[in-house]
């Protein structure tokens, strides 16, 4: 290893760098999973930060695979070089359309749990809000001429308008939620996801429908309830139920499905959970 490292008992390694670099100078720690060290030894890392992302990476210079020469523009001709990312060496390389993505925004922390395969379009949805704008959280801004604070997002190509509030923290916490409905586990929230894990808040705009249920409404054509959700821009068809509590079933399955854990779903929070736990009820306290 060219680099100082340390070995950690809760089953980590550390490497550390010292930077020189104008964007991120100064003292920095890679985390890896130790079963990873044999793979990370041998190279001599340092950080790269591209412009168009927010932290640094680990990477490496090693030989090029074809063992080419390659002319330098100081005219020494020498073993052609090529970069090697630490997170595409822990993982693997990614499919064409896919990108390794740090989950938690640390480009160092290349533990397994930190990274995974995601679209361009997750790695977006999982990014953070830019900064220098009008508020400090994401999908939020202020406009000049108005006292409110509004809340949207892009989806499905489009910027859909989710409200305006007094509050700005109201207004992050809209964006929060529409978010984590829309994209889940992909979502990047401006607090933590916990916080609208058992969120079954009844939206306004069931005031408007026929049913009591998320996602579900009156057909009055064939006589029966509709189930139906809405997943990056397009509307997702599920079935026509006489059972109005069949079609919010058949919404809370889908939802489950594209958005995980995040999914706000009809039925009390008992009954949510134990969907989540393949059906298992909860454990209740003892206490």
């Amino acid at each position: 290893m060219k680099n100082q490292f340390k070995h950690n008992e809760d089953g980590t390694t550390h490497i550390f760098i010292e930077s020189k670099s104008k964007k991120f100078p100064g003292s920095h720690i890679i985390t890896i999973d130790a079963k990873n060290w044999d793979k990370v030894k041998e190279h001599r890392w340092y950080l790269t930060a591209p412009p168009s992302v927010q932290y640094p990476y680990a990477q490496a210079t090693i030989p090029h695979p074809d063992r080419s020469l390659y002319c330098y523009a100081n005219g020494r001709v020498g073993p052609r070089r090529t970069t090697l990312l630490m997170h595409t060496l822990i993982i693997g390389k990614p499919e064409k359309g896919m990108i390794v993505d740090h989950i938690n925004h640390n480009g160092l922390d290349n533990t397994e749990k930190n990274l995974r395969f995601v679209t361009r379009a997750q790695n977006i949805w999982n990014s953070r809000g830019r900064k220098n704008t009008t508020s400090q959280y994401k999908g939020v801004y202020k406009p000049s001429s108005s006292n409110s604070w509004i809340a949207r997002l892009r989806t499905g190509g489009e910027q859909a308008h989710i409200g305006s509030f007094t509050c700005e923290e109201q207004a992050a916490r809209a964006y929060d939620r529409k978010a984590l409905e829309l994209w889940g586990e992909y979502a990047y929230t401006n607090f933590p996801k916990e916080d609208y894990l058992l969120d079954n808040r009844k939206q306004d705009y069931r005031k408007k429908t026929s049913s009591q249920y998320r996602g579900v409404t009156w057909h009055k054509g064939g006589k029966k309830w509709q189930a139906a959700t809405r997943h990056d821009g397009k509307n997702i068809y599920l079935g026509h139920f006489t059972c109005e509590k069949e079609a919010a079933r058949a919404y809370n399955k889908k939802a489950i499905e594209l958005r995980g854990e995040y999914a706000l779903l009809n039925e009390i929070a008992e009954e949510r959970l134990k969907e989540l736990n393949n059906g298992k009820p909860r454990k209740k306290d003892s206490s």
